[in-house]
């Protein structure tokens, strides 16, 4: 008997091995139809042509939808993405057979942004880097570093550097996957050069903050930057309401509820204590995006989501430290 139940374990567990599927996001990074490349020339939309010589910026909290609208958030949080390097982000292993897309923010969240970066040990993406990729504990971390040399001769040179929680962006694609041995393959194209749409930097200029051209970036990196190369029709299917959340537990007051909600209905979002006590109520909209949470203190919360006025679904969510 032993035998035969030991024999059943272990074709659980071989099963549920061979459910998880390794996932890679790969960034097809170019400048225009050209391949984006530091100090090679490229001509913006406004006519003038410029070498960039740093593109840096902070790619975090990545999920991923699959098989009829779940969702499955990286394990992996943050990435610092050097564009002079191919692209390449592990997302770890997910139970997904069929992805349909993908959603992931730039910058750093406000709940990590005013960290110290000492806090983190050498090679993380938050730690201390060379160049900095930090401001300061009160501004926090630039989500892109966007240097370069423009001029007739590119002696001129032009620096934007974007700073503050309000320029966090979120960009949410309909793609597929492709196998790859072992592995699923998502690749998403970056067209760096619309990073400059609407910014003139043919005088040269010194941008840092979450103003003028520091801000513009922000927005075109959210809305312009990003496509999919193999997009899908999940946007034709039938989708449930659902959400997840990240982290859970979450190490500080501080998480995200990332959400995909079908049009045609009005939706709410509820956080209260284990007494029912409401502690923040707030409405949601229709599609693929995200909210911030905040939690009083450590302890156990539970997160409901409403549809047209009733409960759809409810998870845990636990706080370890105030």
């Amino acid at each position: 008997m032993k035998k035969v139940t030991l024999s059943l374990l272990g074709v659980i567990l071989f099963l549920s091995t061979q459910a998880q599927t390794h996932v890679i996001l790969h960034l097809v990074q170019k400048a225009g139809s050209a391949d984006f490349g530091l100090n090679n020339t490229v001509t913006a939309s406004g006519g003038y042509d410029y070498q960039p010589t740093r593109l840096q910026y902070y790619l975090s909290q990545p999920a991923v939808f699959h098989d009829g609208g779940q969702m499955s958030p990286a394990s992996t949080r943050y990435f610092l993405i050097d564009a002079s390097q191919d692209v390449t982000l592990d997302l770890g292993e997910m139970e997904v057979e069929n992805v349909e897309g993908i959603i992931f923010s730039i910058g750093v969240d406000e709940a990590r942004n005013h960290l110290d970066p000492s806090n983190y040990p050498p090679g993380h993406p938050l730690a201390p880097q060379n160049p900095t990729m930090h401001w300061g504990w009160a501004a926090g971390y630039k989500f892109i570093a966007f240097d370069g040399k423009v001029g007739s001769d590119f002696s001129q040179t032009f620096e934007i550097h974007s700073i503050g929680d309000e320029l966090y962006q979120t960009v949410n694609l309909n793609t597929d996957a492709q196998p790859d041995g072992d592995n699923l393959i998502i690749q998403i194209q970056a067209d760096y050069n619309k990073l400059l749409e609407n910014i003139d930097v043919s005088g040269g200029i010194a941008s840092h903050g979450n103003l003028g051209p520091a801000a513009t970036i922000m927005e075109n990196i959210g809305s312009l930057v990003f496509s999919a190369l193999s997009p899908t029709s999940v946007q034709d299917t039938a989708v449930e309401p659902s959400f997840f959340i990240a982290p859970n537990p979450a190490a500080s007051g501080f998480g995200q509820v990332v959400f995909e909600l079908p049009s045609g209905n009005e939706y709410a979002l509820t956080v209260c204590d284990l007494t029912g006590r409401v502690l923040s109520q707030r409405p949601l909209w229709e599609g693929r995006s995200f909210v911030q949470l905040e939690a009083p203190g450590a302890g156990m919360y539970l997160v409901q989501l409403w549809q047209n006025s009733q409960p759809v679904h409810t998870e845990k969510w636990v706080v370890t430290k105030g």
